[in-house]
């Protein structure tokens, strides 16, 4: 029953599509806030890469380490 709510959540009803609208209409997007799309981006997609890059380098330096 649980699992139902949530899946019911999900579907997109005429009246979900309207509200969205209306709501969309109400507070339009902001496409002059360069700076936090800038940090957003950071966040999101160089900082964990550079972690997963990290790890892989670090494993690579054991394996080094242990072959000498």
């Amino acid at each position: 029953m649980k699992k139902q709510k949530i899946l019911d959540r999900l579907n997109v009803t005429p009246e979900k599509e309207r509200l969205a609208k209306e709501n969309l209409k109400n507070n339009p997007l902001e496409k002059n806030d360069m700076k936090a799309i800038m940090i957003a981006a950071f966040l999101a997609f160089v900082l964990p890469t550079i972690l997963v890059l990290g790890v892989i380098a670090f494993i690579i330096w054991l394996i080094i380490i242990m072959i000498a």
